[in-house]
Protein backbone atom coordinates (compact mmCIF):
# COMPACT_ATOMS: atom_id res chain seq x y z
CA UNK A 1 0.00 0.00 0.00
CA UNK A 2 1.25 3.43 -1.01
CA UNK A 3 0.47 6.19 1.74
CA UNK A 4 1.03 9.94 1.39
CA UNK A 5 1.34 11.87 4.70
CA UNK A 6 1.00 15.22 5.47
CA UNK A 7 2.00 16.92 8.62
CA UNK A 8 3.15 20.59 10.03
CA UNK A 9 6.51 19.24 10.56
CA UNK A 10 9.17 16.59 9.81
CA UNK A 11 11.07 16.25 13.28
CA UNK A 12 10.01 18.20 16.49
CA UNK A 13 11.42 17.35 19.80
CA UNK A 14 7.42 17.77 21.05
CA UNK A 15 6.07 15.24 18.43
CA UNK A 16 8.41 12.33 18.90
CA UNK A 17 5.47 10.13 18.79
CA UNK A 18 4.53 11.20 15.00
CA UNK A 19 8.12 10.05 14.16
CA UNK A 20 7.50 6.92 15.66
CA UNK A 21 4.17 6.63 13.68
CA UNK A 22 6.01 7.23 10.58
CA UNK A 23 8.72 4.66 11.16
CA UNK A 24 5.69 1.67 11.85
CA UNK A 25 4.47 3.10 8.07
CA UNK A 26 7.97 2.88 6.84
CA UNK A 27 8.55 2.17 3.36
CA UNK A 28 4.50 2.59 2.52
CA UNK A 29 5.14 5.88 3.05
CA UNK A 30 5.65 7.37 -0.78
CA UNK A 31 5.07 10.57 -0.32
CA UNK A 32 5.99 13.31 2.57
CA UNK A 33 4.91 17.53 2.56
CA UNK A 34 5.59 19.55 5.72
CA UNK A 35 6.05 23.05 6.12
CA UNK A 36 9.85 22.69 5.60
CA UNK A 37 12.61 25.82 6.33
CA UNK A 38 15.22 23.64 4.14
CA UNK A 39 15.39 20.61 1.90
CA UNK A 40 14.84 17.26 3.50
CA UNK A 41 14.49 13.84 2.79
CA UNK A 42 12.23 10.78 4.09
CA UNK A 43 13.37 7.51 3.42
CA UNK A 44 15.22 8.44 0.17
CA UNK A 45 11.91 10.85 -0.65
CA UNK A 46 12.19 14.44 -1.30
CA UNK A 47 9.77 16.05 0.90
CA UNK A 48 7.40 18.33 -0.73
CA UNK A 49 7.76 21.88 1.08
CA UNK A 50 4.29 22.95 1.84
CA UNK A 51 5.52 26.94 2.18
CA UNK A 52 5.99 26.78 -2.13
CA UNK A 53 9.07 27.14 -3.74
CA UNK A 54 10.65 30.15 -5.30
CA UNK A 55 10.05 30.87 -9.12
CA UNK A 56 12.76 29.00 -11.44
CA UNK A 57 14.86 31.01 -13.91
CA UNK A 58 12.30 30.17 -17.04
CA UNK A 59 9.12 31.28 -14.46
CA UNK A 60 11.06 34.43 -13.12
CA UNK A 61 11.76 35.31 -17.18
CA UNK A 62 7.93 34.96 -18.10
CA UNK A 63 7.27 37.52 -14.85
CA UNK A 64 9.37 39.89 -15.84
CA UNK A 65 7.87 39.97 -19.48
CA UNK A 66 4.42 40.16 -17.57
CA UNK A 67 3.49 36.49 -19.51
CA UNK A 68 2.62 34.88 -16.12
CA UNK A 69 1.55 35.88 -13.15
CA UNK A 70 3.28 33.83 -10.26
CA UNK A 71 0.91 33.08 -6.85
CA UNK A 72 3.28 30.87 -4.92
CA UNK A 73 0.10 29.56 -2.77
CA UNK A 74 -1.34 28.42 -5.89
CA UNK A 75 1.17 27.24 -7.34
CA UNK A 76 2.07 25.00 -4.55
CA UNK A 77 -1.05 23.69 -4.08
CA UNK A 78 -1.20 22.73 -7.35
CA UNK A 79 2.09 20.45 -7.20
CA UNK A 80 1.28 19.06 -4.33
CA UNK A 81 -2.16 17.38 -6.23
CA UNK A 82 0.08 16.32 -8.94
CA UNK A 83 2.66 15.31 -6.65
CA UNK A 84 0.36 13.00 -4.78
CA UNK A 85 -1.02 11.81 -8.10
CA UNK A 86 2.02 11.15 -9.20
CA UNK A 87 3.37 8.84 -6.67
CA UNK A 88 0.19 6.53 -7.07
CA UNK A 89 -0.68 7.27 -3.65
CA UNK A 90 -3.57 4.77 -2.54
CA UNK A 91 -4.36 6.37 0.95
CA UNK A 92 -3.56 10.60 2.08
CA UNK A 93 -2.74 10.65 5.57
CA UNK A 94 -3.10 13.85 7.64
CA UNK A 95 -2.14 15.03 10.50
CA UNK A 96 -4.20 17.99 12.35
CA UNK A 97 -7.41 19.16 11.49
CA UNK A 98 -6.53 22.57 10.50
CA UNK A 99 -3.57 21.43 8.20
CA UNK A 100 -6.45 19.36 6.35
CA UNK A 101 -8.86 22.63 6.40
CA UNK A 102 -5.43 24.97 4.56
CA UNK A 103 -5.13 22.55 1.97
CA UNK A 104 -8.72 21.78 1.41
CA UNK A 105 -8.94 22.63 -2.04
CA UNK A 106 -6.03 19.73 -2.61
CA UNK A 107 -7.63 17.27 -0.59
CA UNK A 108 -11.62 18.03 -1.94
CA UNK A 109 -10.32 17.11 -5.13
CA UNK A 110 -9.21 13.89 -4.47
CA UNK A 111 -11.37 10.40 -4.39
CA UNK A 112 -8.53 8.05 -2.23
CA UNK A 113 -9.31 7.10 1.40
CA UNK A 114 -8.29 10.04 3.46
CA UNK A 115 -7.88 9.91 7.12
CA UNK A 116 -7.43 13.02 9.27
CA UNK A 117 -5.37 12.64 12.55
CA UNK A 118 -6.62 15.00 15.22
CA UNK A 119 -4.55 15.46 18.19
CA UNK A 120 -5.31 18.44 20.73
CA UNK A 121 -5.23 22.50 19.67
CA UNK A 122 -6.31 21.97 15.95
CA UNK A 123 -9.69 20.66 17.56
CA UNK A 124 -10.10 22.64 20.46
CA UNK A 125 -12.40 25.32 19.17
CA UNK A 126 -11.50 28.11 22.08
CA UNK A 127 -8.33 27.49 21.53
CA UNK A 128 -6.18 31.09 21.51
CA UNK A 129 -2.02 31.82 21.34
CA UNK A 130 -0.42 32.39 24.54
CA UNK A 131 -0.94 35.81 23.08
CA UNK A 132 -4.39 35.58 23.42
CA UNK A 133 -5.39 35.40 19.74
CA UNK A 134 -7.84 33.13 18.60
CA UNK A 135 -5.91 30.03 16.85
CA UNK A 136 -8.73 29.01 14.77
CA UNK A 137 -11.33 31.69 13.06
CA UNK A 138 -14.69 32.16 13.30
CA UNK A 139 -15.64 29.74 10.14
CA UNK A 140 -13.42 26.89 11.76
CA UNK A 141 -16.20 24.84 13.23
CA UNK A 142 -18.31 24.57 10.32
CA UNK A 143 -15.28 24.18 7.80
CA UNK A 144 -13.90 21.09 9.96
CA UNK A 145 -17.71 20.03 9.66
CA UNK A 146 -17.41 20.61 6.14
CA UNK A 147 -14.36 18.22 5.50
CA UNK A 148 -16.23 15.68 7.87
CA UNK A 149 -19.36 15.02 4.91
CA UNK A 150 -16.61 14.61 2.20
CA UNK A 151 -17.79 10.56 1.63
CA UNK A 152 -13.60 9.52 1.82
CA UNK A 153 -12.64 11.26 4.58
CA UNK A 154 -12.10 9.48 8.12
CA UNK A 155 -11.19 11.28 11.21
CA UNK A 156 -8.72 9.53 13.77
CA UNK A 157 -9.18 10.91 17.26
CA UNK A 158 -6.44 10.34 20.32
CA UNK A 159 -8.58 10.15 22.79
CA UNK A 160 -12.27 9.72 23.91
CA UNK A 161 -11.31 13.77 24.61
CA UNK A 162 -10.90 14.47 20.92
CA UNK A 163 -13.80 11.74 19.78
CA UNK A 164 -15.89 13.99 21.70
CA UNK A 165 -15.37 17.27 20.64
CA UNK A 166 -15.40 16.84 17.10
CA UNK A 167 -19.09 15.08 17.89
CA UNK A 168 -20.03 18.42 19.43
CA UNK A 169 -19.51 20.24 16.38
CA UNK A 170 -21.75 17.80 14.39
CA UNK A 171 -19.30 15.50 13.40
CA UNK A 172 -20.80 11.91 12.94
CA UNK A 173 -19.48 9.61 15.47
CA UNK A 174 -19.08 6.42 12.43
CA UNK A 175 -16.81 9.61 10.90
CA UNK A 176 -14.11 8.55 13.78
CA UNK A 177 -11.82 6.09 15.14
CA UNK A 178 -10.11 6.10 18.18
CA UNK A 179 -6.75 5.20 18.11
CA UNK A 180 -4.35 5.91 21.40
CA UNK A 181 -0.50 5.98 20.87
CA UNK A 182 2.02 3.19 21.93
CA UNK A 183 5.55 3.23 23.57
CA UNK A 184 7.97 0.23 23.82
CA UNK A 185 8.99 -0.88 27.67
CA UNK A 186 12.23 0.33 27.88
CA UNK A 187 14.67 -1.89 30.35
CA UNK A 188 14.90 -0.36 33.37
CA UNK A 189 16.09 -1.30 37.42
CA UNK A 190 14.27 0.92 39.76
CA UNK A 191 14.77 1.76 43.53
CA UNK A 192 11.77 2.61 44.42
CA UNK A 193 13.08 3.09 48.25
CA UNK A 194 16.25 5.91 47.87
CA UNK A 195 16.30 8.03 50.90
CA UNK A 196 15.49 10.93 48.86
CA UNK A 197 13.68 11.46 45.49
CA UNK A 198 13.73 13.16 41.99
CA UNK A 199 10.66 15.02 40.70
CA UNK A 200 10.68 15.14 36.56
CA UNK A 201 8.57 17.77 34.75
CA UNK A 202 8.86 17.04 30.76
CA UNK A 203 8.00 19.55 28.48
CA UNK A 204 6.75 22.67 27.18
CA UNK A 205 6.26 25.55 29.71
CA UNK A 206 2.60 26.37 28.84
CA UNK A 207 -0.11 27.16 30.90
CA UNK A 208 -2.44 24.18 30.54
CA UNK A 209 0.51 22.18 31.44
CA UNK A 210 0.87 23.50 35.05
CA UNK A 211 4.97 24.10 35.08
CA UNK A 212 4.40 26.96 37.72
CA UNK A 213 2.03 24.41 39.62
CA UNK A 214 4.39 22.45 39.95
CA UNK A 215 7.25 24.08 41.35
CA UNK A 216 5.03 25.50 43.85
CA UNK A 217 3.72 22.14 45.04
CA UNK A 218 6.92 20.87 45.08
CA UNK A 219 8.02 24.05 47.43
CA UNK A 220 5.63 23.53 49.82
CA UNK A 221 6.17 19.51 49.89
CA UNK A 222 9.84 20.56 50.80
CA UNK A 223 8.24 23.04 53.66
CA UNK A 224 6.54 19.76 54.98
CA UNK A 225 9.82 17.95 54.71
CA UNK A 226 10.25 16.37 51.14
CA UNK A 227 13.24 15.80 50.52
CA UNK A 228 15.08 15.38 47.03
CA UNK A 229 14.73 17.32 43.71
CA UNK A 230 12.71 18.59 41.15
CA UNK A 231 13.84 18.47 37.34
CA UNK A 232 11.86 21.19 35.00
CA UNK A 233 13.06 20.02 31.61
CA UNK A 234 11.76 22.03 28.95
CA UNK A 235 11.31 25.57 27.29
CA UNK A 236 8.36 27.79 26.54
CA UNK A 237 6.91 31.22 27.40
CA UNK A 238 5.73 30.49 31.30
CA UNK A 239 9.94 29.53 32.13
CA UNK A 240 11.02 32.44 33.03
CA UNK A 241 7.81 33.14 35.33
CA UNK A 242 9.08 29.57 36.72
CA UNK A 243 12.54 30.77 37.32
CA UNK A 244 11.67 33.49 38.97
CA UNK A 245 9.26 31.59 41.22
CA UNK A 246 11.99 28.58 42.09
CA UNK A 247 14.90 31.47 42.48
CA UNK A 248 12.84 33.36 45.25
CA UNK A 249 11.70 29.89 47.07
CA UNK A 250 13.72 28.57 50.23
CA UNK A 251 14.55 25.46 48.06
CA UNK A 252 16.23 27.04 44.35
CA UNK A 253 19.43 25.26 44.84
CA UNK A 254 16.72 21.92 44.32
CA UNK A 255 15.12 22.80 41.61
CA UNK A 256 17.04 22.49 38.52
CA UNK A 257 16.13 23.88 34.77
CA UNK A 258 17.44 21.85 31.79
CA UNK A 259 16.06 23.84 28.75
CA UNK A 260 14.73 21.54 26.04
CA UNK A 261 15.87 18.14 25.62
CA UNK A 262 16.54 15.84 22.89
CA UNK A 263 14.61 11.89 22.98
CA UNK A 264 18.18 10.50 24.34
CA UNK A 265 18.26 13.01 27.28
CA UNK A 266 14.72 12.89 28.14
CA UNK A 267 15.46 8.92 27.97
CA UNK A 268 18.06 9.65 30.80
CA UNK A 269 16.09 12.22 32.68
CA UNK A 270 12.86 8.85 33.32
CA UNK A 271 15.77 6.97 34.60
CA UNK A 272 16.84 9.10 36.95
CA UNK A 273 13.43 10.32 37.89
CA UNK A 274 11.15 8.96 40.63
CA UNK A 275 8.14 10.48 40.23
CA UNK A 276 7.23 12.06 36.90
CA UNK A 277 4.88 14.79 37.31
CA UNK A 278 3.19 17.41 35.59
CA UNK A 279 -0.69 19.94 36.30
CA UNK A 280 -2.81 19.27 33.22
CA UNK A 281 -5.42 21.61 33.22
CA UNK A 282 -7.38 24.39 31.29
CA UNK A 283 -5.06 27.18 30.40
CA UNK A 284 -6.20 30.40 31.49
CA UNK A 285 -5.03 32.10 28.56
CA UNK A 286 -4.58 29.85 25.69
CA UNK A 287 -7.92 27.72 26.94
CA UNK A 288 -5.61 24.64 25.94
CA UNK A 289 -5.53 21.74 27.75
CA UNK A 290 -4.00 17.84 27.53
CA UNK A 291 -6.24 15.81 24.93
CA UNK A 292 -3.95 13.01 25.30
CA UNK A 293 -0.63 13.24 27.14
CA UNK A 294 2.22 11.22 25.19
CA UNK A 295 5.07 11.86 27.95
CA UNK A 296 2.41 10.54 30.38
CA UNK A 297 2.68 6.92 28.79
CA UNK A 298 6.37 7.73 28.15
CA UNK A 299 6.85 8.35 32.04
CA UNK A 300 4.47 5.11 32.82
CA UNK A 301 6.87 2.78 30.41
CA UNK A 302 9.67 3.69 32.94
CA UNK A 303 7.57 2.49 36.12
CA UNK A 304 7.41 6.26 37.41
CA UNK A 305 4.34 6.94 39.21
CA UNK A 306 2.61 9.91 37.86
CA UNK A 307 0.65 12.96 39.69
CA UNK A 308 -1.23 15.31 37.59
CA UNK A 309 -4.87 16.41 37.50
CA UNK A 310 -8.02 15.50 37.02
CA UNK A 311 -8.44 17.32 33.26
CA UNK A 312 -8.57 15.77 29.91
CA UNK A 313 -6.81 13.39 28.38
CA UNK A 314 -4.33 12.61 31.61
CA UNK A 315 -7.66 11.38 33.49
CA UNK A 316 -8.21 8.63 30.63
CA UNK A 317 -4.68 7.68 30.91
CA UNK A 318 -3.86 7.36 34.33
CA UNK A 319 -6.52 5.50 37.03
CA UNK A 320 -6.13 7.09 40.37
CA UNK A 321 -4.12 5.07 43.09
CA UNK A 322 -3.58 2.14 40.73
CA UNK A 323 -1.02 3.60 38.11
CA UNK A 324 -0.49 7.67 39.58
CA UNK A 325 -2.38 10.18 41.80
CA UNK A 326 -4.79 13.13 40.33
CA UNK A 327 -5.64 15.73 41.74
CA UNK A 328 -8.06 18.41 41.46
CA UNK A 329 -7.20 21.32 39.20
CA UNK A 330 -5.00 24.30 40.16
CA UNK A 331 -5.12 22.53 43.63
CA UNK A 332 -1.60 23.29 44.57
CA UNK A 333 -2.19 22.42 48.13
CA UNK A 334 -4.01 18.84 47.01
CA UNK A 335 -0.81 18.77 44.60
CA UNK A 336 2.18 19.09 47.38
CA UNK A 337 -0.01 16.32 49.29
CA UNK A 338 0.79 13.83 46.42
CA UNK A 339 4.24 14.60 46.28
CA UNK A 340 4.58 13.91 50.70
CA UNK A 341 2.06 10.72 49.94
CA UNK A 342 4.81 8.98 47.77
CA UNK A 343 7.65 10.05 49.56
CA UNK A 344 6.61 8.79 52.89
CA UNK A 345 4.93 5.85 51.52
CA UNK A 346 7.71 3.56 48.75
CA UNK A 347 5.44 0.64 48.86
CA UNK A 348 2.99 2.68 47.36
CA UNK A 349 5.50 3.87 44.87
CA UNK A 350 6.76 0.39 43.93
CA UNK A 351 3.02 -0.51 43.65
CA UNK A 352 2.03 2.60 41.57
CA UNK A 353 5.05 1.76 39.14
CA UNK A 354 4.58 -1.69 38.70
CA UNK A 355 1.05 -0.92 37.46
CA UNK A 356 2.01 1.68 35.24
CA UNK A 357 4.51 -1.04 33.36
CA UNK A 358 1.80 -3.42 33.29
CA UNK A 359 -0.69 -0.80 31.75
CA UNK A 360 1.86 -0.16 29.22
CA UNK A 361 2.45 -3.70 28.34
CA UNK A 362 -1.58 -4.23 27.76
CA UNK A 363 -2.95 -1.29 26.34
CA UNK A 364 -0.20 1.50 25.39
CA UNK A 365 2.40 -0.58 23.75
CA UNK A 366 3.96 0.19 20.20
CA UNK A 367 2.83 -2.89 18.91
CA UNK A 368 -0.85 -2.44 20.35
CA UNK A 369 -0.58 1.01 17.97
CA UNK A 370 0.64 -0.55 14.88
CA UNK A 371 -2.00 -2.90 14.68
CA UNK A 372 -4.62 0.02 15.61
CA UNK A 373 -3.50 1.87 12.99
CA UNK A 374 -2.33 -0.41 10.21
CA UNK A 375 -6.47 -2.15 11.18
CA UNK A 376 -7.24 1.54 10.33
CA UNK A 377 -5.77 2.23 7.07
CA UNK A 378 -6.54 -1.00 6.06
CA UNK A 379 -2.89 -2.42 5.26
CA UNK A 380 -2.73 -6.06 5.03
CA UNK A 381 0.95 -6.74 5.09
CA UNK A 382 2.94 -6.88 7.99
Amino acid sequence: MKIYVIQPNLTTVSETWLYRMNLMLGKRICGFAVFATEESYFNGIKVFNLNGRYPNLRERILIRLKILKYNVDKTMRQELYNNIKKSGTEVLLIHYANTANYLWNVVNKLSIPIYIHVHGHDIIWDCKYENGQSVHDSNYKADILRISQKPNITFIANSEGSFHNLVTIGVKPEKIIKKVFGVDLPLINRDYFKKEMTVLYLGRFVDFKGPDIVINAFIHACDFGFKGQLIMAGDGSLKEICETIAQKSLYSDRIHFTGAVNTAKAANLFLEADIYSMHNCKGLVTNGYELFGVTLIEALSYGLPIITSTIGGPSEIIDHEVDGLLVSPKNVEAHAQAFMRLFNDRLLCSMLGNNARNKIKNKYSSEIEKEALFNILQIKDN
